[in-house]
Parts: C-alpha cells; structure tokens; sequence
C-alpha cells in the first residue's frame, strides 16, 4: 500500500475527498490529513510518504508553497 496524506484547509472537501474515493482498493493508505501546508511539511520532517493531494490556496503555507519547500529540503 502506498502512503497518503491529503491537505486541505476547508474541513467539509477534505472529509468528502476522504469518503468519496475507496482509498484501499486503488492501493493507498490515507496516512494523515492536515489543514495548511505547515503542518503537512512538518509531518514530512519525521515521517515518509508516496503520495500527497493538497489545495493550492490555503492559510499559513499553500500547496505550491509545501511543494517549492520539500523540495528544497528533500532534493535528492
């Protein structure tokens, strides 16, 4: 299974984005969800992921802002 984390900052797309698709048959695990790309980074620091699916606009650290900073950080 791969890893999932799914990043939103309004509550009710982030619960529908959780039920509206069967995770577990398509062959992912959601791992965490968080509201703000902060958050998300932070997590990323210390745990491993395969995948995230993150809003683009949101409080604190949008998704483009998350992606620019792992990849700063992570670059391999």
């Amino acid at each position: 299974m791969y890893k999932l984390a799914i990043c939103d900052d309004e509550m009710r797309t982030l619960k529908q984005l959780l039920n509206i698709i069967d995770w577990e048959s398509a062959g992912f695990e959601v791992s965490a969800t968080f509201t703000n790309g902060k958050a998300a980074l932070e997590y990323l620091c210390e745990n491993t992921l395969d995948a995230i699916i993150t809003d683009v606009k949101m409080p604190v650290m949008d998704g483009l802002e998350l992606a620019k900073t792992y990849r700063k950080i992570f670059r391999k």
